[in-house]
């Protein structure tokens, strides 16, 4: 269970991050949400799905990590295993907090990350904010903006009607089967129907280069399964050998 506390010099001069454990939090997640600003980054190595809240009905975008709750194929052996780390998992463990209106940096303080030893350091010897904390700053800041655009995005697509639910039926090597079903994707068809006059406004908005890049992302299905089937052949040459 987190532990939120608010980070200041007084109290934590001597804390510590050690960022190859960051990740530590996200083992278990197979969809890690993402901002628009990140979905180049992402797609190279991600499918990008929408997601739907149960609680607000609102709609978010995530990174498919896994075919299923408790599923990350991207940590190996404890340790980060892709090209990108999402702002998500960039910024652990830490969080933005409110201090009557005004925006505080908290962090996890039961999270594997911390340190008082190791690691690095929040803090310089003359009290200010090292080049890690300025930089996990900036990558806070650059998700609460995040938000906004994502709602923004999400509200077009749900506008132009071009969202379609995702589903994929898949047989591993190993001939195991899995359906993976809940989120969205965009609808290639509809996309397809667009008149020009809605493709230009969403070329000068900027929502048409984040909708090819959302439509590019999905190219990265296969990669994931093929990531799953390797996974599975290392476990079965391990029970083979025991």
């Amino acid at each position: 269970m987190s532990n939120i506390v608010s980070l200041n010099f007084d109290h934590h001069s001597t804390l510590q991050v050690q960022a190859n454990l960051r990740h530590s939090s996200a083992i278990n997640q197979h969809l890690m949400p993402l901002v628009p600003s990140e979905f180049g980054r992402a797609s190279s190595c991600f499918p990008i799905v929408i997601v739907k809240s149960e609680d607000t009905g609102q709609f978010t975008f995530s990174a498919m990590m896994g075919f299923g709750p408790g599923e990350n194929l991207f940590v190996r052996e404890g340790l980060w295993d892709a090209d990108y780390e999402p702002l998500q998992i960039q910024r652990q463990p830490f969080f933005v907090g409110d201090d009557n209106g005004n925006r505080v940096v908290c962090f996890d303080s039961d999270s594997a990350a911390l340190s008082s030893d190791v690691g690095e350091p929040l803090f310089t010897s003359s009290s200010q904010p090292s080049d890690y904390l300025e930089t996990v700053q900036q990558i806070l800041n650059e998700l609460v903006n995040g938000e906004q655009e994502s709602r923004e995005l999400a509200s077009q697509l749900l506008d132009l009607d071009l969202l379609t639910p995702f589903s994929i039926d898949i047989e591993f090597n190993d001939a195991s089967k899995q359906s993976v079903q809940g989120a969205y994707m965009l609808n290639e068809s509809k996309i397809a129907e667009l008149d020009d006059q809605t493709v230009l406004a969403l070329h000068r908005s900027g929502a048409m280069g984040l909708i090819h890049t959302l439509r590019c992302s999905m190219h990265q299905i296969p990669n994931l399964i093929a990531r799953k089937n390797r996974m599975l052949e290392v476990a079965k040459s391990w029970f083979e050998r025991a």
